[in-house]
């Protein structure tokens, strides 16, 4: 232990005597280091920011889909009760139209994204009902005209958010219809919607009943090619997967290849992909500017031991054997990048702070990055630094006492 110690004592005297060598060396472990916190720091935090922002716009659901250049096959009313009996733990399952028109109010008309489903739709998105209720089942089958909006467009169509029981009117291919609002919803908090709202020209939402969507817009609810799916999200996936099976057996379409299925769980798991992969190439791009520190650490090393060739042959005359003075440089080369890589990681932690404050990202630090980052660093200075240890402790004493 008592050599270690001294090994240790005669790299911080080096560094120490060699101040400004010493940082100038350890800028590129410094700036590696730091890139590679900071990176991987940025990483989890748009990961986190990602989903997030996902989870809290839209709600569990999947779907199912008729592949039309396969079969001639489509969905109806029946395939909705047939899941709804027959596959356990749904939320719900509904057909989905949408067509964009206009909306008239009593303070003004908008362009509108019109949405047609059962009341399952309610849990597309994760805005709740807050005044008056969403569409129920009944007024569903009996086809009543009848909307829910978002809290902001039922401002924009009437002034005020006390708007229970007015009527709007909907212009969608030229067909005409009015709508009795029964329900408002919260406003989305997103900052994703927002920018996004703000570079588009302004839609209202509008969700009714497909029956009476289908009725006045003339669309026919007997030729469905897709059905919504919602289940809780430890269990969506399995779902969506099961309702499929179901709906192969029912339409002969086994082995077909004719229907396909999705889910937001299936969504985030490629949002995720995709921001590891880009984390991933944005971390081996660091990891260059590590192998570049770890060259300028071999540099100096070879430097240190031209400039103490005497030295190693005083050592070596006198009894030191090779692996001391091996060990000595390595000792040397591992102080070095660790001190850098500790500053580094210093760095870069306050790196990633002021990045994730600006850009509103969650700072998160695993303990994982901090220990794998002081372990490169001292990976480092032990790679690049055997080849010059070695060829101190290769010199014959009687060569490098001639210098």
């Amino acid at each position: 232990m008592g050599t270690v110690k001294e090994y240790l004592k005669s790299a911080i005297n080096q560094m120490k005597h060699n101040g400004y060598r010493t940082f100038m060396t350890m800028l590129g472990i410094i700036i590696g280091i730091a890139a590679v916190i900071t990176v991987v720091s940025l990483g989890k935090g748009m990961t986190d920011y990602v989903n997030g922002e996902i989870n809290g716009l839209i709600g569990n659901y999947g779907y199912v889909v008729i592949d039309n250049a396969k079969t001639t096959e489509l969905f109806s009313p029946d395939d909705i009760r047939l899941l709804e009996e027959s596959v356990s733990d749904l939320k719900g399952v509904s057909p989905y139209f949408e067509e964009v028109g206009r909306a008239k109010g009593t303070r003004g008309t908008y362009q509108a994204d019109v949405i047609g489903g059962t009341e399952a739709v309610e849990l597309a998105i994760s805005s709740k009902v807050y005044k008056g209720q969403y569409f129920t089942k009944q007024m569903v089958e009996t086809g009543q005209k009848v909307c829910v909006l978002m809290k902001d467009d039922a401002k924009h169509l009437f002034g005020t958010d006390e708007c229970i029981g007015n009527v709007i009117e909907l212009t969608l291919a030229g067909k005409t219809a009015e709508y009795t609002v029964v329900g408002l919803r919260e406003a989305i908090n997103s900052e994703m919607v927002t920018a996004l709202a703000s570079e588009m020209d302004y839609y209202v939402s509008v969700e009714v009943p497909y029956t009476a969507f289908a009725t006045d817009f003339g669309y026919d609810i007997d030729k469905l090619n897709m059905l919504l799916l919602f289940a809780d999200q430890d269990i969506l996936q399995k779902k969506v997967k099961e309702c499929a099976q179901v709906l192969e057996n029912a339409h002969g379409l086994r082995g077909a290849n004719a229907l396909w299925s999705y889910s937001m769980a299936d969504m985030s798991e490629e949002i995720n992909t995709i921001l590891g992969g880009a984390s991933t190439f944005l971390i081996l791009v660091a990891v260059i500017s590590l192998v570049v520190g770890g060259i300028g650490i071999m540099n100096i090393m070879l430097v240190s031991v031209t400039e103490r060739t005497r030295e190693i042959g005083i050592r070596k005359s006198i009894g030191a054997r090779t692996g001391a003075i091996t060990a000595q440089f390595l000792s040397e080369a591992a102080v070095l990048t660790l001190s850098g890589g500790v500053i580094g990681i210093i760095v870069g932690i306050g790196l990633s702070f002021i990045v994730c404050s600006l850009l509103h990202f969650k700072l998160i630090i695993t303990p994982g990055s901090v220990l794998g980052a002081t372990l490169i660093s001292v990976g480092i200075g032990l790679g690049f630094g055997i080849y010059p240890a070695r060829k101190a402790a290769k010199m014959k004493p009687i060569d490098a006492l001639r210098v």
